[in-house]
């Protein structure tokens, strides 16, 4: 997750809370982390059902 934090500018702690499901991310921040990831904005939505 740090090296995620790093390549898309979103912080370690936003990333933890998105993933314990504690807070839903705003689409910049989706987005972000998608690039970072090199993937598209729908496959981290997909994939997170």
């Amino acid at each position: 997750m740090r090296e995620l934090a790093a390549k898309s500018g979103v912080a370690f702690g936003a990333i933890n809370r998105i993933e314990l499901g504690k807070t839903q991310p705003r689409l910049e921040t989706l987005d972000r982390l998608a690039k970072a990831l090199g993937v598209g904005v729908k496959d981290l939505i997909e994939n997170g059902k």
